[in-house]
């Protein structure tokens, strides 16, 4: 019978690579192994929640017309677009703005590009791609007026 459990000891002992390791070793590498695995499901729970968490905002949106505020960004931006290009167009054709007051355009060139700076932090795209278009029309009016045709 010693014969039989030596046998096994010896199996064993080639079977375990860290029985040749010293103790704290391996308590160390089994700590080690813990601490990982807790680091990961932590990791882990807060990207499900935060993912929760934001799919919640969303369902708990105020909706106007079954649209949330992101969706209401993307329609204003579509029509801000679609009408800034009509006027765009017949500026650049005629190259003429002088009807246009600058204190005004300046004052909307500044509140359009701080409403870009507010839809940047606030991640609502549809606004800052709004405000960034008359941004750039109010830039082209600009630049019109000082260096465009007279009348």
């Amino acid at each position: 019978m010693d014969n039989i459990d030596n046998n096994q000891l010896n199996n064993n002992e080639q079977n375990n690579v860290l029985s040749d390791q010293p103790v704290n070793e391996i308590n160390n590498l089994v700590n080690n192994q813990l601490d990982n695995n807790q680091t990961n499901n932590q990791v882990d729970n807060e990207t499900q929640s935060n993912e929760e968490m934001s799919k919640e905002l969303e369902d708990k949106q105020r909706k106007i017309l079954g649209l949330n505020v992101s969706k209401w960004g993307i329609v204003s931006a579509v029509a801000n677009f679609a009408s800034v290009v009509f006027q765009l167009y017949r500026t650049i054709k005629t190259q003429k703005v002088k009807s246009f007051s600058m204190k005004f355009i300046s004052l909307m060139t500044f509140l359009n590009f701080v409403y870009v700076v507010i839809g940047i932090l606030t991640e609502n795209h549809g606004m800052t791609f709004a405000c960034l278009v008359f941004v750039v029309y109010n830039l082209i009016i600009v630049y019109y007026y000082y260096f465009g045709k007279s009348e």
